[in-house]
């Protein structure tokens, strides 16, 4: 296969990742406003709240896998001698 149908496939995984990745959030947004809803909570506040109860997690785990990924690349440049 050649590079360029390879960075084709590539690019059209990431896309993919990242579309799927819209509509787990978008559907966690919906359904945690619903939820606050359901508890009694005003529906524009609801909506704060369901955000938040989606966003700040995703938040953390986007940190948090910057970090892993920068302290693997760090170990790997350490143990095959880079720097």
């Amino acid at each position: 296969m050649s590079e360029q149908i390879q960075t084709v496939l590539e690019t059209t995984k990431i896309v993919a990742k990242f579309a799927a990745t819209l509509v787990i959030m978008y559907t966690g947004i919906f359904v945690s406003t619903k939820m606050w809803e359901a508890a009694g909570v005003h529906e524009s506040v609801s909506g704060v709240y369901g955000g938040m109860t989606v966003f700040v997690p995703f938040l953390l785990f986007i940190v948090l896998t910057i970090a892993w990924s920068q302290a693997k690349h760090i170990v790997w440049k350490r143990n095959n001698n880079i720097e």
